[in-house]
């Protein structure tokens, strides 16, 4: 038996579209369970995708995501469309889809341990942040600043590349950057300043001098920063998306969203 949940976005004209797909999964035999599912089926852009994977986090080894978009383009959803809504339904139920593997980070501290699916951020919002970066127990340097953005590769276009990092097109690589955010640059506070590219043999761990304002915010979950110290490194386990096998590749999609002239220079 097949397994289902459905995580939506506020919009009247979705509420339609999830109450057919409960109604047309449950008359061929799926069962709804908002606990345990084996699917879940997403309707929304990639906020929508953040907050299902941050909703079934304690399990995301057992659950494959199945994401749809009406319109527009977004680097999650933009896997199958809503009006082959039927096909999907069939190509799970024969076991003949494609899945599309997203990388994780993993924040380790003392009192829980957390997952990433496009950044971490770590500010202070009432101080600049004083925090001191080693990568594998290694000192790199002393930040003092705003904050610091750590990213997943398939996060790299979004919040990271706004603050200036590198976009990272490399798949299954357990590549992932931090990047400084508005560092104090003075003669007695210097950093290194630049995108720092990690991959899957490196531990990044940050030290804070005492327990003070700082809050980390996952995708759009925040989170108080409560020890002195947390660890962030390339996870082992994997977002499952199911995917229409024509869906648009990162490339593509990177000159839809960001390159105004997408005719080809020849």
């Amino acid at each position: 038996m097949f397994s289902f949940s459905i995580i939506k976005n506020d919009y009247e004209t979705t509420q339609e579209v999830v109450s057919s797909l409960k109604e047309k999964l449950e008359v061929r035999g799926w069962k709804y369970d908002e606990i345990n599912p084996s699917y879940v089926f997403i309707f929304g852009g990639d906020g929508t995708f953040l907050k299902a994977v941050s909703t079934y986090k304690e399990n995301i080894t057992n659950i494959e995501f199945v994401p749809f978009k009406s319109g527009g383009i977004g680097f999650y959803t933009n896997k199958n469309r809503v009006e082959n809504i039927d096909d999907t339904i069939e190509s799970i139920e024969n076991k003949s889809y494609k899945l599309n593997d997203f990388e994780l980070l993993e924040i380790k501290s003392s009192q829980k341990n957390l997952i990433v699916t496009n950044e971490v951020k770590i500010l202070n919002e009432k101080n600049p942040l004083y925090v001191e970066i080693y990568i594998n127990d290694e000192f790199l340097e002393k930040f003092h600043g705003t904050g610091l953005v750590v990213s997943t590769s398939n996060g790299s276009s979004g919040y990271m590349k706004s603050a200036g990092g590198a976009i990272i097109l490399s798949k299954d690589s357990r590549i992932f950057q931090l990047q400084e955010l508005v560092p104090v640059s003075t003669n007695k506070f210097r950093t290194l300043n630049a995108p720092l590219i990690l991959d899957e043999n490196h531990v990044l761990k940050l030290k804070f001098e005492k327990k003070s304002n700082e809050i980390m915010i996952i995708d759009t979950v925040e989170y108080p920063v409560e020890d002195l110290e947390i660890e962030i490194k390339s996870s082992k386990n994997k977002i499952k998306v199911v995917t229409d096998h024509k869906a648009a590749s990162k490339i593509e999609i990177l000159r839809d969203i960001f390159v105004k002239d997408k005719e080809v220079i020849k």
